[in-house]
């Protein structure tokens, strides 16, 4: 009677807590039906015979089950929301002994039986009520099960659980009736189980459609009071308003582009509010994320009427007022303008049409306004291939087929090509100008891949001639960088079509011929222009020269070489034409737009002319300006190594002075010790007065390079550079420095004190990446625990307001630190401290333990292993943190073995953290990775059962216990979520147990 009364004050208790998760929204699935037993005499003397306990007087302590309470649902979706509202654990003390029943990847003796049968105590201060004390200490089972589920277990128990202990006869057909009663489970319940979540989670979208039906999508948004219940209609629209329309509704697309324009008009600029999730208020949504989410669902509908949805956009972009949200937009009309392959076959070029007449109605001024939007759209619309998608539930395939050109397609190449036309006229920039020739290039892209027809090749070699021809025509006016460009194009299209094999049609074969003409028109054209030519001999990378015309190759080293010859022949007409050079020295520095731009034969040039003629530029060195003076370094540089630095040297000092080009003199002194012993001191002084953080440091970078360890001035200057830098956040020295060899003579010459104020200065740096590392790797060096220390002091800091936005403490790993290792206690007690001083840092702490020792080997795992055996909380926390991102590798099994071994008692803290341990895992591949990553560590574990201590042994039994569960409950979520992704795709189901191969992928 006792237990019988426990078990209904226990579903009593799971009652009243599902109504109170109902209240807040936690539960919203139908109440399960609950049924309460006291465990049967019969049923009760059978086991204890098993076990050998019939003689037993304490009966209490084997058996958990003497009260039982079953919660039948009718779902999986129901059993699964029940599991996450944490009903058992918040009410009860959950006991060790609970255990997941389901068939884990092939386990293939495993039984069918499927429940999820927890152990259950009251709690303390329930089991104090009167009402409540008698029970005090019992146990009670509570299976949680599905209806199906229970129905198979149900069905199954007389011919299962009742059967004899020692039957031999019939085993042949007893063997028979398991395999019917698996195939039951698997072809039929199982299957139809997640059937009926389907039609739950197709019913329940229907009615959050509905919702959105009833009053329409724009009403349901305009009536939100705020940002989060607007991202919430956007949301419903989307995932349960348009999947479930049905065929032959009507027309309601222009009510959904009302709605997307009116959410965005309505949210733009609009502050965040809080959200109410149960009893919790966490941030809500701002204007943008409610702007993104309705640019999302644009996506889903923009297909349905192109044209229509094309003119939203243009609409967007001019009202939108950040660089931000324009580029929402132009990447939807990207995604617009790539038409999928199968609305091409539907539709032909209709769809092209359809996107050109709203760009082709715009005023001269709208087509300004929107000149990313049309360049974007009209460089999709000119591909001469299309993408096929198709998928199922495991792989997505892609496929690029070639377009069949018709009288639409042509039209609508034809109507792209005058649009880009206009934006080059109306350009005012060269930067712009370089974007429209790059949008209309694109016409005489052929496929890629696969085979393409002669027809489509014709309609590319026409547009590709008219494109010429326009190229041609607005050359004369054009600068020199977009001349260069015109070239290279004319060049490369000549390359593809005049110089290979074409089918031999007529209309091929003319259209070829007139496409050479044209390439070769403007080759001519420019190459008479000798001011041109002399532009991209010193400026430009892609320049393009006779014999590249000859065989239609262009190979690196050929055109240097010819460089090379024209610069011989431009230094020996330097002399007489001195300032006409140097005008074209500076306009050959003056970068238009970088495309193809490398000045590489400029620097060559200016290196020649300093070594042979150095009067030429130090004539002109005190009037250099603009974009010439940016070769400085390289000018300065050239005169020091030809032995010229005295001839400019009063010169810098005079910029010094005045503080002007003081970081291209800077960037100079790197290579120039006698130089730089010279002018450093007063460029540094002149750098601080500025405030010039660039140039203090690239002078200290100079410093460093040009270190002289017996030289006291050079320390002195350096520290005080280092320090200025500190005071002022400024950690940007590490990129000017790290890569330095003169790191190594600076950290050697340097006290304790002064790698202090080194490190302190470079705190703020806001990665902890490859720049760091070197930069630290000299003074790891010669000072292993300063770098500790470093990296201790880099944790603190981050946790302060003033640590940069990112800012990473630690690195993920330091293979170029490996002198720390070596300083293990050091490190291990260093790591203790940080703890002390606050146990949130836990992670970090772990971090900067594995970035140092990327395995536990020695000499770090005799230290850890006693830090886990100490009693001090501190060092349990660290040995705990630190195993924990080794994520659960096989030696992590081996060092807890020691320490588990080794204890004569643990207590369930300590117990309960070796477990969250041994449960990290690192990357899983496939559905069922999880579940197979739980089987290893099985494996792994296993053994310790027949360890060497009694301790050992028990440590393992629960934590296999614990696997055991979380394998079950990983098998059933990975069932299920495969199963429902395969309806979703109309696959078939049954026996979604995976295979091997299945779970490996």
């Amino acid at each position: 009677m006792l237990y019988a009364d426990f078990a209904k004050a226990v579903s009593q208790i799971i009652v009243a807590a599902l109504d109170e998760a109902k209240r807040t929204g936690a539960f919203k699935s139908t109440a399960p039906q609950i049924q309460t037993r006291a465990k049967g005499e019969a049923s009760l003397a059978k086991r204890l015979r098993e076990k050998g306990l019939t003689d037993s007087d304490e009966i209490e302590l084997h058996r958990k089950d003497l009260a039982g309470c079953r919660l039948i649902f009718y779902s999986n979706g129901a059993f699964n929301e029940f599991l996450s509202t944490r009903v058992l654990f918040d009410n009860f003390e959950i006991d060790e002994s609970t255990k997941f029943h389901h068939p884990v990847l092939d386990d293939e003796n495993a039984s069918q039986f499927r429940s999820y049968n927890f152990v259950v105590r009251l709690k303390s201060d329930r089991a104090a009520l009167p009402e409540y004390k008698r029970f005090a200490g019992l146990r009670c089972e509570v299976q949680v099960q599905t209806i199906l589920n229970h129905a198979w277990s149900e069905a199954t128990h007389d011919i299962g659980y009742k059967r004899g202990d020692s039957l031999e006869f019939g085993t042949q057909k007893l063997r028979e009736i398991d395999e019917r009663l698996t195939d039951i489970m698997l072809k039929y319940l199982a299957p139809a189980g997640h059937e009926f979540e389907k039609a739950q989670q197709d019913y329940d979208s229907v009615m959050k459609g509905l919702a959105i039906s009833e009053r329409g999508p724009l009403k349901n948004l305009l009536d939100a009071k705020d940002n989060n219940e607007r991202w919430n209609v956007l949301d419903l629209i989307m995932d349960h308003y348009l999947p479930n329309l049905d065929a032959g509704t009507p027309a309601i697309l222009s009510e959904l582009l009302t709605t997307v324009e009116q959410a965005i008009a309505i949210s733009r600029g609009t502050p965040r509010s809080t959200w109410m999730v149960g009893d919790f208020s966490v941030d809500g949504f701002d204007g943008a994320q409610v702007i993104r989410k309705a640019v999302e669902l644009f996506e889903d509908i923009m297909r349905g009427d192109p044209e229509a949805s094309l003119q939203l956009l243009m609409r967007l972009h001019g009202a939108a007022e950040s660089t931000k949200e324009r580029e929402l937009y132009l990447k939807a009309a990207d995604h617009l303008a790539d038409i999928p392959y199968d609305l091409f076959q539907r539709y032909g070029g209709a769809v092209h049409l359809a996107l050109i007449r709203p760009m082709k109605e715009l005023s001269a001024d709208d087509r300004r306004a929107q000149r990313a939007l049309i360049l974007g759209v009209g460089k999709n619309l000119l591909k001469p291939s299309l993408t096929s998608v198709k998928g199922s539930y495991r792989t997505f395939s892609f496929a690029s087929v070639s377009i069949s050109p018709g009288k639409d397609i042509g039209a609508a190449r034809t109507s792209v090509v005058e649009l880009l036309k206009f934006l080059y006229t109306d350009a005012s920039t060269d930067n712009e100008r370089h974007e429209v020739i790059n949008a209309l290039l694109q016409v005489a892209s052929p496929p890629t891949q696969g085979q393409y027809s002669d027809e489509l090749l014709v309609c590319i070699l026409q547009d590709t001639l008219e494109v010429l021809r326009f190229l041609k025509a607005e050359m004369t006016a054009a600068s020199f960088e977009v001349k260069n460009e015109i070239e290279y194009s004319a060049w490369n299209i000549h390359r593809m079509f005049c110089t290979g094999p074409l089918p031999q049609l007529e209309a091929i074969s003319q259209l070829r011929t007139e496409i050479s003409e044209e390439c070769r028109a403007i080759r001519d054209a420019l190459s008479s222009d000798s001011e041109f030519n002399i532009f991209k001999t010193l400026a430009s990378f892609n320049s393009v020269y006779a014999a590249d015309w000859e065989d239609g190759s262009r190979f690196y080293k050929r055109s240097q070489n010819i460089r090379d010859g024209e610069i011989e022949t431009f230094m020996q007409s330097l002399d007489g034409n001195e300032d006409a050079w140097w005008q074209r020295l500076e306009r050959c520095a003056a970068p238009q737009f970088s495309n193809g731009m490398s000045r590489t034969g400029l620097q060559k040039f200016l290196v020649r002319i300093c070594s042979e003629k150095p009067k030429f530029i130090v004539d002109r060195l005190p009037g250099i300006r603009g974009n010439l003076a940016r070769f400085l370094p390289t000018i300065l540089n050239s005169l020091a190594e030809s032995g010229h630095e005295n001839l400019c040297v009063p010169i810098v000092r005079e910029w010094i002075e005045k503080g002007v080009y003081l970081g291209e003199v800077a960037s100079a002194t790197h290579f120039l010790p006698r130089f730089s012993a010279e002018i450093l001191p007063s460029l540094y002084e002149s750098a601080t007065a500025s405030g010039d953080t660039r140039v203090v440091n690239e002078t200290t970078a100079a410093i460093i390079a040009n270190y002289d360890p017996s030289s006291g001035e050079h320390k002195a200057l350096l520290l005080k550079a280092f320090k200025w830098l500190g005071d002022r956040g400024n950690a940007d020295i590490v990129y000017h420095v790290w890569h330095l060899d003169g790191l190594k003579s600076v950290c050697g010459s340097l006290s304790d004190d002064e790698v202090r104020i080194i490190l302190k200065s470079v705190m703020p740096f806001s990665q902890a990446d490859h720049q760091l590392e070197s930069f630290l790797q000299p003074i790891s060096e010669t000072n292993p625990r300063a770098v500790i220390s470093f990296f201790s002091d880099r944790i603190a800091y981050s946790e302060q307001t003033i640590a940069p936005t990112g800012y990473d403490a630690i690195p993920f790993a330091s293979p170029d630190l490996s002198e720390l290792r070596n300083e293990v206690d050091f490190l291990l007690e260093t790591a203790a401290a940080l703890w002390r001083d606050n146990p949130a840092r836990e992670t970090e702490i772990g971090g900067l333990i594995k970035c140092i020792h990327p395995s536990i080997t020695e000499p770090l795992r005799s230290p850890l292993i006693e830090f886990g055996r100490s009693s001090d909380r501190a060092k349990q926390r660290v040995f705990i943190g630190a195993l924990e991102r080794y994520e659960g590798a096989p030696e992590v099994f081996e060092v807890l073995k020691e320490v588990v071994a080794s204890s004569s008692e643990m207590d369930s803290t300590f117990e309960r953290d070796l477990h969250y341990v041994l449960d990290s895992l690192g990357v899983v591949n496939g559905s069922f990775g999880f579940v197979e990553a739980y089987n290893h560590k099985k494996k792994l574990i296993e053994p310790w059962n027949d360890g060497q201590t009694p301790m050992l042994a028990k440590f393992a039994k629960g934590y296999i216990a614990h696997l055991d569960r979380q394998r079950a409950s990983e098998q059933n979520r990975a069932e299920q979520s495969v199963a429902l992704e395969k309806l979703k795709w109309g696959e078939p189901i049954a026996d979604v147990k995976p295979s091997k191969k299945e779970s490996d992928s």
